[in-house]
């Protein structure tokens, strides 16, 4: 546009410049032509050629006005949105042409083009694609939205056990996994199917775990043969939930209360969580529970059949009818972005009686002494506490366990973990490093407290593989609990010092010191509970020295999906495990070398 503009211009002023010359070499000629006075003509030509400089005066006007007017429609175009069209202006009138001159028809200013209208096109094609593909979208989420979407994930973990002296020199003791080195693997697989609010899911469990978990020559769920075996497949979840606002699910499901001394495992029941939003002392969100109990023996002929107390199977535990429900409920409270408190109440009602599935509570293995009398009532109240200050975090749980053991027995016990950590960062060659302390103490029966008297032991209500551990070796094989009303906390008091170094990305050591103590004396070696000589040990000599723990955990990821891991352990017995000469035990190690996929 501006090209044509400047060639008019041209053109006019070179009309002009030609009108000029004519007029100002035309008078001779015309004098030729038609013979006039000298004097005539020279006055005529003067006429002309102030006429001449009088228009181009005027034309040079009009081209500046022209000018200023196209400049400030421009700078308005400009201001204005993409998508604005622009409307045609008028032009001034254009200088005159050799034909007409001033008396020209004015111009119509055409619709810009050009560089700003290949944008405009340009962002128009854009914002239609735009339109399209959202449409496209939102038919598709349309669509979905009567469909279900299934997921599936899963881990397989393969290890090899290297053992040493888990029995700690006790004959009594001993099993064929003590004194060992042995393959184990686990498989787990997960599906989810969900439907707009509703999730329903389904974890199968299977593998030939067979972790010694001694208790004090008890016994437990992991403990002797093949009891942790998982002969077929373990529904460890099953459940039906409903997330909106508030969230309800059913069925078999995983529970866990804070630092993991109260309760860890699947069990079946039903739980509801309502957010109750912001309140004078922060965001509060309410959760409440039932849950049917597992924890029962129908009898034990199965289970000591291949010997004693070396054997069972974990379907006849679950297969149980324990009559024993427990009702939980707790509050979620975000003080602050940094600190998290959770009060907790969790109450366990005995329905059974005489000749319902044996809880084991004595420890015996027999349903005969000590018959079910339905009054196995013990209510934990306890708060857990999370508080993340930058480079700090700590953790920690106080638990008060009171109610009914027995007819006729009451419970008092208590039990009290402490955690705190400190990231230090980059430091050199040692990469990202962090250092933590641990302190732990579950209240004990000790020497002077009668043995049907008040129970002091603490224990926990149900405790699987993920409880809170405190070493590789004495909480989680000779002392982990029973899988039913026991702990690894009871009448022990512990201080456990680690760090965590990551010299290389991924790559992540952790080595650990434990000092472990009975909260009350006991009798020298015969165990922190109950008896670990089972009759051998006679001496009337007390003492608190349960030993000391060393450990060490690295891990690498080898692959997107699998990780390696290797693990020692190394416990030192004291004077609570010493033989009936009394000199002491030799010491427990065992070595682990795995991988775990995940997927």
């Amino acid at each position: 546009m501006r090209q044509r503009s400047d060639i008019k211009r041209s053109f006019s002023a070179c009309a002009i410049v030609t009108g000029c010359a004519l007029l100002g070499s035309g008078a001779p000629s015309l004098a030729e032509a038609a013979p006039a006075p000298k004097k005539n003509t020279v006055a005529q030509g003067r006429v002309g050629e102030s006429e001449v400089l009088r228009r181009l005066q005027d034309l040079e006007a009009q081209v500046s006005q022209y000018r200023e007017e196209t400049q400030r429609l421009r700078a308005e175009l400009d201001k204005r949105p993409p998508s604005a069209a622009a409307a045609p202006t008028v032009a001034p009138a254009k200088a005159a042409s050799a034909g007409g001159g001033e008396w020209d028809e004015p111009e119509v200013e055409k619709k810009p083009e050009g560089r700003d209208e290949e944008a405009r096109r340009r962002l128009l094609v854009l914002e239609t694609q735009s339109r399209k593909n959202a449409a496209e979208v939102a038919k598709q989420v349309e669509e979905q939205k009567d469909k279900f979407k299934f997921e599936f994930s899963g881990k397989y973990k393969a290890r090899f056990n290297s053992r040493n002296n888990f029995n700690l020199d006790n004959p009594n003791q001993k099993w064929k996994y003590d004194n060992a080195a042995f393959f184990d693997q686990r498989y787990s697989l997960q599906i989810d199917a969900s439907y707009e609010a509703l999730l329903a899911r389904v974890v199968l469990d299977k593998g030939n775990f067979t972790t010694d978990w001694k208790e004090d020559s008890e016994g437990t769920m992991e403990r002797w043969g093949e009891f942790q075996t998982l002969g077929s497949q373990l529904v460890r979840e099953l459940f039906l939930q409903y997330t909106g606002p508030f969230m309800v699910r059913a069925g078999r499901q995983s529970w866990d209360i804070g630092q993991r001394i109260v309760l860890e495992g699947p069990m079946d029941g039903l739980r509801l969580r309502y957010p109750l939003g912001q309140l004078p002392w922060g965001q509060t969100s309410l959760s409440l529970g039932y849950m049917a109990v597992a924890g029962g023996w129908g009898s034990y002929t199965n289970f000591n059949a291949t010997g004693g107390r070396l054997g069972g199977n974990r379907q006849e535990v679950f297969g149980a009818s324990n009559k024993l429900d427990a009702y939980y409920a707790d509050l979620d409270i975000r003080a602050s972005r940094s600190l998290r408190l959770q009060p907790y109440v969790l109450k366990v009602a005995d329905r059974g009686g005489s000749g319902d599935a044996d809880l084991n509570l004595d420890r015996d293995f027999n349903a005969t002494t000590t018959p079910r009398d339905g009054h196995f009532q013990p209510l934990w109240t306890g708060i857990s506490a999370s508080l993340d200050l930058d480079k700090w975090k700590f953790d920690g749980e106080a638990v008060l366990l009171s109610g009914d053991y027995a007819a006729g027995r009451e419970l008092r016990a208590n039990a009290l973990v402490l955690k705190g950590m400190r990231d230090f960062g980059k430091v050199g060659a040692l990469g990202n490093l962090s250092a933590g302390l641990q302190f732990g103490r579950g209240s004990g029966l000790g020497t002077s407290d009668p043995d049907s008297g008040t129970m002091r032991n603490f224990s926990a209500l149900f405790m699987c593989r993920e409880r809170n551990k405190f070493g590789n070796i004495f909480s989680e094989d000779i002392r982990a609990g029973y899988y039913f009303f026991d702990s690894n906390l009871a009448n022990i008091t512990y201080l456990r010092l680690d760090t965590t170094l990551q010299p290389y990305p991924g790559l992540k050591i952790t080595p650990s010191v434990t000092k472990l103590w009975t909260t009350k004396e006991v009798f020298v070696g015969r165990g922190p509970v109950l008896d670990w000589s089972q009759g051998a040990a006679t001496s009337t000599a007390t003492t608190r020295d349960v030993g000391w723990e060393a450990d060490l955990a690295v891990s690498y990821p080898i692959y997107k999906h699998l990780d390696g891991f290797f693990s020692l352990g190394y416990f030192q017995p004291g004077a609570v495990y010493a033989l009936p000469d009394g000199s002491k035990p030799g010491p427990a190690w065992e070595l682990v070398l795995g991988a775990e996929v995940k997927f």
